[in-house]
């Protein structure tokens, strides 16, 4: 897994886009902290980031079937500006399947970008990749592999630095395993920025 994406990136095609990316940075970051027309300065939005919410859906797993879900999620991360956020991301998801109570639960490395932002309303989509651990009471299996999210959210600004969110999200806990647990629904969060 490592040595093909050294070679991808040891290619001069990807070495050149590196370079790019790495020159272009200090200008991307000018830009952003300009006072832009629709959503204020940049650094009224930068620091501390803090997010919590519950949400519920669909839980898919392979062992069991799909049935109704609920969980909670937590984030704690740096706000880059008003466009980018980067955060740790831990949530919980319980199902009830035929064999007894199925928990997901994940913590991630995660990335919101927005797509479209002015002062009071913002669209983004949201990535993570981290550890998974699936957990079900039928004899104590605990399986751990790899997790990864995905979301597309609405961020409606309160007031000061508070954000209200929904969010669809899809989650994927122990891709690696064979027993691993897809989640597919709606959340709610409470945003600090």
């Amino acid at each position: 897994m490592i040595r093909p994406l050294f070679r991808i990136l040891s290619t001069p095609i990807a070495a050149l886009a590196a370079a790019v990316l790495v020159l272009s940075a200090p200008s991307a970051l000018r830009a952003e902290n300009a006072e832009h027309p629709h959503t204020g300065n940049v650094e009224e939005y930068r620091g501390l980031y803090f997010a919590g919410g519950l949400g519920g859906g669909l839980q898919i797993a392979p062992i069991g079937g799909d049935v109704a879900a609920g969980g909670a999620e937590l984030r704690i991360g740096y706000s880059l500006g008003r466009r980018f956020q980067i955060y740790l991301d831990a949530d919980f998801g319980i199902g009830s399947q035929s064999f007894g109570i199925l928990t997901a639960n994940d913590v991630m490395l995660g990335l919101r970008y927005f797509l479209f932002t002015d002062r009071l309303l913002g669209v983004y989509a949201r990535g993570g990749l981290g550890l998974g651990i699936a957990t079900g009471n039928n004899g104590g299996t605990i399986e751990l592999g790899i997790a990864e999210s995905y979301a597309i959210g609405v961020e409606f600004r309160l007031g000061g630095r508070w954000a209200l969110s929904p969010e669809v999200f899809y989650r994927r806990t122990n891709e690696t395993q064979g027993d691993r647990v897809d989640t597919l629904g709606l959340g709610v969060l409470i945003n600090f920025n």
